[in-house]
């Protein structure tokens, strides 16, 4: 009798360790990644999971730090996933943080883990950040070649206008001047071949005289 006591004891006894423990570090916390393409801060179908650039910090109801995480270096990183997990029962905050993503979900939740209760699962969302070029200021030597290059197209044109306006100069020599000047030449040598150039006599008059 007295060992059938100590049995039922010592089941009683594991079975209280084991219930103990789960309320004690089982709970779990799950933050899972995505790429909130149009913005309505639910994943949609289609919208990939973020597999990087994403860190988080578990804050307990004291408000202290008391685990972070990054994503990149998770073992669930290929499904987006963040894990906090054997915590006490209890309430917790997790922050997010990203220099990729600009965050269309809130970047902050707050959660309550149960004793026994199923792993809570987070969606944090956001959209990538576009990089912007960077503002290079030019240099002397930038103005320097600026001004050089100015100064060739203000030639360049210059020359332009001046050969257009002896190619202007030609075309009118040669359409108005230049017939003008053959005209006066074919009149000229008919002037000269109706001058005479001997010596005049009198014309002898047919009148008889008197």
């Amino acid at each position: 009798m007295r060992r059938r006591s100590v049995l039922i004891g010592l089941i009683l006894g594991v079975f209280a360790l084991g219930v103990s423990a789960q309320e004690t570090g089982g709970g779990q916390i799950w933050v899972r990644v995505f790429e909130d393409r149009n913005g309505n801060a639910v994943r949609d179908a289609g919208e990939p999971l973020v597999t990087r650039g994403v860190s988080a910090d578990l804050i307990d109801s004291s408000g202290t730090a008391i685990r972070s995480a990054l994503l990149d270096t998770e073992p669930n990183a290929s499904q987006g996933l963040i894990a906090f997990q054997f915590l006490t029962p209890g309430a917790y905050t997790v922050v997010l943080t990203s220099a990729d993503l600009t965050a269309t979900t809130p970047t902050q939740f707050s959660v309550t883990v149960e004793a026994g209760a199923m792993p809570l699962v987070i969606d944090f969302g956001g959209q990538r950040i576009v990089p912007v070029a960077a503002t290079v200021e030019p240099t002397a030597a930038d103005a320097e070649q600026r001004e050089l290059l100015r100064i060739g197209i203000a030639g360049v044109a210059a020359l332009i206008v001046i050969g257009g306006m002896i190619s202007l100069g030609l075309l009118i020599y040669a359409l108005v001047l230049r017939p003008n000047a053959f005209r006066r030449a074919d009149v000229d040598p008919m002037r000269s071949t109706s001058t005479s150039t001997g010596t005049h006599r009198p014309v002898k008059s047919d009148t008889p005289e008197v």
